[in-house]
C-alpha cells in the first residue's frame, strides 16, 4: 500500500491539482492557497490543496460562461 503524501512542494502542488506554477504562485499570491516554510523550501500541505479544489464550484453552467455555449452549425 502506497503511503498518502502530506506536502507538495510548489511544483508537486501544480502537477497534483493540474493546473500551472504559475496558477500556483497566483493562487498563494491572493490568499487562496496557503504556504508554509521549511528553511527556504515553500511547502503546501495536501489539506490545504484538497480544500481549495473542494471550495472551487462545481461546475460551468451556461449562464455563468456564455462564451462556452455551443453555436448553431452553419449548413
Amino acid at each position: 500500500m502506497e503511503a498518502q503524501r502530506l506536502a507538495y512542494d510548489i511544483a508537486g502542488a501544480s502537477e497534483a491539482a493540474g493546473w500551472s506554477v504559475r496558477k500556483t504562485y497566483q493562487l498563494i499570491s491572493d490568499g487562496k492557497l496557503r504556504v508554509r516554510k521549511l528553511g527556504t523550501r515553500s511547502v503546501i500541505a495536501a489539506e490545504d490543496l484538497v480544500r481549495l479544489i473542494r471550495s472551487l464550484p462545481e461546475g460551468v453552467t451556461p449562464e455563468l460562461a456564455p462564451h462556452r455555449r455551443k453555436r448553431a452549425k452553419r449548413s
